[in-house]
């Protein structure tokens, strides 16, 4: 059984660190597509979850494992707690960059940024379906299976997720936007991303066990904007 769930993992991996790719490939066969907008993107972003998909269905696993059920009953406080992490943190930020001047919120507005925040909240929660139910809902459930030691468990998801990151920084995210966040190049970024998602995977990961569910992450995740 343990061997056809390591399979299982290996292959999910492997797809979904090349799925990005495969996207490129399909781009540079396509002419005028929208820039971070394109069919390629599309295949990077739906096929970790169609993946997992196809391996539940096939090796008859079960969908519970996918954790849809939202379990509010004695969860509520952390759900709320979803929804002051990242505002929290993002404030403390902030407010560190001002007082060492690494930051510069002289011209922060902040009604321009809730005007933003909301015009993308549904766009966000929509595409966070799909990334978070293939972490969380699929690579972290089976991985809990093995009862690894915290910090491997925590640094193959994070490993993963970056991986399947990779194509975007590099090839589908306009350079624009990149610079906008930090004046680096794309490979630096992709590091950078690297610690954050490793950061991340902590917080979602331990979240994940007292759930037990990913509806918590679809929500978590898309205030993470």
């Amino acid at each position: 059984m343990n061997n056809k769930i390591i399979r299982n993992i290996v292959l999910f991996s492997f797809v979904v660190i090349i799925s990005g790719w495969i996207g490129v490939l399909v781009d540079s066969f396509l002419t005028g597509q929208p820039e971070g907008d394109s069919l390629g993107m599309g295949i990077w972003l739906v096929l970790p979850l169609l993946t997992a998909f196809i391996i539940i269905l096939f090796s008859k696993l079960s969908w519970k494992d996918l954790g849809f059920k939202p379990n509010f009953k004695g969860n509520i406080k952390w759900y709320l707690a979803s929804v002051l992490i990242f505002p929290v943190v993002t404030a403390i930020v902030l407010l560190i960059g001002d007082a060492t001047n690494w930051i510069d919120l002289s011209a922060f507005n902040l009604k321009p940024f809730i005007l933003a925040f909301c015009s993308t909240l549904l766009i966000n929660f929509i595409i966070d379906i799909f990334e978070e139910t293939a972490w969380r809902g699929y690579l972290t459930s089976q991985l809990l299976k093995f009862h690894l030691n915290d910090w491997k468990l925590y640094l193959i998801v994070g490993v993963v997720w970056t991986a399947w990151h990779i194509p975007y920084y590099m090839v589908f995210l306009p350079e624009a936007d990149i610079l906008a966040v930090m004046p680096v190049s794309r490979a630096i970024y992709v590091l950078v991303a690297f610690t954050t998602f490793l950061s991340w995977t902590v917080m979602f990961t331990e979240l994940f066990r007292v759930l037990k569910q990913t509806a918590y992450y679809h929500f978590c995740n898309q205030l993470s904007i």
